[in-house]
C-alpha cells in the first residue's frame, strides 16, 4: 500500500499540476485543431486521471493482510521454497492480485488467484502439490476458444515462512 500511496501522491501532486500547465501553455499557441502539443497533453492527461482513479479504487476495496506471518500453513505474504521434480528449487511470495509480479527480483510475486498460488495456499512444508494451469486451445469444429487443463509437474513445498532479506538465512 505504500508503493501506491506514494504513486498516488505523485500523480496527485506532481504530474497533475504539470500536465495543467502544457494544457495551458498549448492552449496559448492558439489554434487547437491542429496542435499536437494540446493533443499530447490531452492524452496525459486521460492517462493520471485514469490511473488516480484505478489507484483511489484499489484503495476503497483494498484488505491489508499482514505480510509474512510464521504459521504452519501458507498463507498471504509467504515466501515459500519448493522443489520441482528435476530437484531445481524456486522461491515465490504469495501475494494479491494486484501485487503479482512473476518478473519481480530478487523472487516472482505469485497472485493468490494463479495456479501456483492457489495450489500452495493452505499447504504444509513437505506436501507435494500440483500446479495445474489452465491453456487455450482452438475448437476448430465451432470456431471458439475453450479451456482444457494442461498436465504440471508436481512440487515439492521445501520451507514457508515470513519474508527474508537478501543477506538473512532461511530456517527449516
Amino acid at each position: 500500500m505504500e508503493k501506491l500511496e506514494k504513486e498516488y501522491r505523485q500523480l496527485i501532486d506532481v504530474d497533475r499540476p504539470d500536465v495543467i500547465a502544457a494544457l495551458q501553455a498549448a492552449r496559448a499557441q492558439g489554434d487547437l485543431s491542429e496542435n499536437a502539443d494540446y493533443d499530447a497533453a490531452r492524452n496525459r492527461q486521460a492517462q493520471i486521471e485514469a490511473r488516480i482513479t484505478e489507484i483511489e479504487h484499489i484503495k476503497d476495496i483494498a484488505v491489508v493482510v499482514e505480510e509474512g506471518k510464521q504459521g504452519k500453513k501458507i498463507s498471504l505474504g509467504n515466501l515459500v521454497t519448493f522443489k520441482e521434480n528435476d530437484g531445481s528449487e524456486s522461491i515465490v511470495k504469495i501475494v494479491g492480485t494486484v501485487e503479482a509480479d512473476p518478473f519481480a527480483a530478487p523472487y516472482p510475486l505469485v497472485s493468490n488467484e494463479s495456479a501456483l498460488g492457489l495450489a500452495l495456499l493452505g499447504q504444509v512444508a513437505g506436501n507435494k502439490i500440483m500446479a495445474t494451469p489452465t491453456k487455450k486451445k482452438r475448437n476448430s469444429s465451432r470456431g471458439f476458444g475453450s479451456f482444457a487443463r494442461a498436465p504440471s509437474p508436481s512440487r515439492t513445498i521445501v520451507t514457508m515462512g515470513p519474508i527474508f532479506s537478501s543477506t538473512s538465512a532461511k530456517t527449516k
